[in-house]
Parts: C-alpha cells; sequence; structure tokens
C-alpha cells in the first residue's frame, strides 16, 4: 500500500492535465520529481497508470479507476483545506460562550455586536446557566469560554481575568421608604423581609457572606431564580433586595425604587472571563477573547 498521499497528488495532477510539464507547472515540482513519484505510485501498486504519448501522457483502465477515487479524495481534501483557511483567516467558526443571565445581558451583547461587525462569518452558541451547572462543561473543553460573576470557586485548571468590577445596592419601595433617609446598619434591617436569589446562586453566597461578616443574619422571605424579577418585587413593596445598579436604573430615575445607603459597604463583585488552561482554543475564541480583554487595558 502506498502510504505518500504526495504521490497520489501528484498522480492526479498529471492525470487531469494530461501532461507531465503542467503537472511539474501546477505542483511546483521538477518534471523528473513527477515521473519519479508516479513510477514510484505504479510500482507499488503493481499496476501501470499512465502511459506517454505524443501529446502528453494517459489513463490505463487501472489509472482511469483509481483517478476517479483519488479525485473525491483530493476535492474533500482542498475543501477542508479552504474551510481550514477560512477558520484561521477568521472568515468562519464557532465560539460556544458560557454566561449567568446577568452577564449575558448586561455585559457580553456590546461585545458580541463589535466582534460580529469586524468578524462576521463567526458564529456564537451560548449557554445561559448558573456557574456550578456550567463550569463541568468548561473543564470538558465542550465549550470556549465562560463570563461569570464573583464569588466564584475555581480550580488550577480555570484562568481568570477581571473584565469589570462593581458594587450591588440595596433597594427599597414606597412600604420601606423610611430606611432611605440616611445611611442605615444592616442591624437596623436584621427583622425585614428581604427578596434574594436562591440559594446555591453566587449571588445569594455574595451577600449571605457580605450578612455573616458583619454578624447580622438575613431574613429571605422570596427566593427567585432570576435578578431581574427582584425590581419589580420591591417596587410592589414585597420586601428588600440587593441587585446590580444597572439592572434598576430607569426605576431609580422614576423614583419606582429608591436606594438604601448601608453603612457597611458592600464588597466589589466583579465580572470575570474564565478559560480553561488545559484546552487549546480556536482561533475564533482567541479573537473573542482579545477583544474583551481590550475592555480592560
Amino acid at each position: 500500500m502506498a502510504y505518500n498521499f504526495d504521490y497520489y497528488r501528484i498522480f492526479f495532477s498529471a492525470a487531469k492535465h494530461k501532461n507531465i510539464t503542467s503537472a511539474a507547472n501546477e505542483l511546483f515540482l521538477s518534471q523528473p520529481t513527477i515521473s519519479r513519484s508516479i513510477q514510484k505510485l505504479e510500482h507499488e501498486l503493481g499496476c501501470t497508470l499512465l502511459v506517454r504519448t505524443n501529446q502528453g501522457v494517459e489513463l490505463t483502465a487501472e489509472g482511469r479507476l483509481l483517478y476517479r477515487h483519488v479525485e473525491k479524495a483530493v476535492e474533500s481534501i482542498e475543501t477542508v483545506e479552504e474551510k481550514l483557511m477560512q477558520i484561521k483567516n477568521l472568515e468562519d467558526g464557532m465560539v460556544h460562550i458560557c454566561a449567568t443571565e446577568m452577564t449575558m445581558q448586561y455585559f457580553l451583547p456590546s461585545f458580541l455586536e463589535k466582534f460580529k461587525t469586524e468578524y462576521p462569518g463567526i458564529r456564537f452558541r451560548l449557554s445561559i446557566g448558573l456557574p456550578k451547572t456550567l463550569f463541568p462543561q468548561l473543564h470538558s473543553g465542550s465549550v470556549d469560554l465562560a463570563v461569570f460573576t464573583t464569588p466564584l470557586a475555581v480550580d488550577g485548571t480555570i484562568a481568570l481575568t477581571v473584565l469589570k468590577e462593581y458594587r450591588e445596592i440595596l433597594i427599597a419601595g414606597e412600604k420601606f421608604c423610611r430606611f432611605t433617609d440616611r445611611p442605615r446598619h444592616l442591624a437596623e434591617l436584621a427583622g425585614e423581609p428581604f427578596i434574594l436569589m436562591q440559594p446555591g446562586t453566587t449571588a445569594r453566597n455574595y451577600i449571605e457572606q457580605y450578612f455573616k461578616e458583619h454578624k447580622v443574619s438575613v431574613q429571605s422571605e422570596f427566593d427567585v431564580s432570576m435578578m431581574p424579577v427582584i425590581g419589580p418585587m420591591v417596587q410592589a413593596n414585597m420586601g428588600l433586595g440587593f441587585v446590580p445598579p444597572f439592572y434598576v436604573e430607569e426605576q431609580l430615575k422614576q423614583g419606582l425604587v429608591r436606594e438604601i445607603e448601608l453603612e457597611e459597604e458592600l464588597p466589589v463583585r466583579q465580572i470575570c472571563l474564565c478559560t480553561s488552561k488545559t484546552y487549546p482554543q480556536s482561533a475564533a475564541c482567541k479573537a473573542f477573547i482579545r477583544c474583551l480583554r481590550a475592555a480592560v487595558g
């Protein structure tokens, strides 16, 4: 069996052009190299594939059989090579991103829009959920990158890059506006109803750790699975809620909810790019990561 595919490519070119010289010009090889390669292929296959004529070369019956199959293989490889070149040149490709509902809604869209404008051929697959359920996909290499918020529990196989920092705020509706007249200590709010993200989420862990550090217990009246519902529930006077400020910008401007200033400052939260140190990244993934990192200098 002939293991050198170059022999088949050379045979294909000579058979296609029916001319050794034309094959040499196409493949940037010398005519003797073309002839020797075909002879070696014939020797390995044990049959004559091409015969010389006054006009060039002609296929034998065995050569015609081989040509039909090699033609399909060469075309398939050329198609793959063209596809790989498109991927390399960022004309094609796929980036699979894991993100939380917050980072997908309030952080990533501007970057996706900018990137798609520059590289319209790149496609995206977006998975939205909790870090604890999506991190295994990053570990396994089935997704390219993740954009999550701290606090995060990661091991040495995950690289973190901080993209943005923010602090959550505590908001209240009209019923609880008495707490907005001056900065309040957490202890003053200990007995009030709170609307919090459900246990196990990073947002809930963040708030629970905050209260624990200040030795104040918190009463969760409502556990919710989506941050955007906290603003409307607070507005409806169902309790107090912690949210990123950009979630309730319009409600604050319109006076529908008010911020309760706290004496015990809420810790900074970070939006982080998470990538695997184990799995190689595609050209499209590397380009999108450069786009994200450019935003933080």
